[in-house]
């Protein structure tokens, strides 16, 4: 699966959303949107204007992330037997997590079929 999380506004939520759905269709799974961010930061101050998600405009049913999702990839342990199943399952996924694209023509080969791409 390929998770994006969402940040930015409207401009930047549509080529976040159009990045994990190009790879979604590279690896053949699904992608899923990452509301957290926005969600948590959504108060302006004099150095931060805060965004709403504002894909809905578009006519598509986008499929959102639970918190099992998100903790996949930023794992917070709440006890042994979940730590050594998350452990087995990460080590047999490999999973990514994509802050910088960098060079665009290296960019697929930096990620996998279970991805997360950190705002972009």
């Amino acid at each position: 699966m390929i998770i994006t999380k969402l940040q930015g506004g409207h401009g930047n939520q549509m080529f976040q959303v159009a990045t994990a759905f190009v790879l979604a269709k590279h690896y053949n799974t699904k992608f899923k949107l990452d509301l957290s961010f926005l969600q948590k930061n959504n108060v302006s101050t004099e150095i931060f204007t805060s965004r709403k998600y504002e894909l809905d405009v578009f006519n598509y049913k986008f499929e959102f992330t639970n918190e099992n999702e998100i903790d996949f990839f930023f794992p917070k342990y709440k006890n042994v037997i979940k730590r050594i199943t998350r452990k087995s399952k990460r080590a047999l996924l490999k999973p990514q997590i994509i802050r910088d694209i960098g060079n665009p023509d290296d960019f697929v080969k930096k990620t996998s079929k279970c991805t997360y791409l950190y705002g972009y």
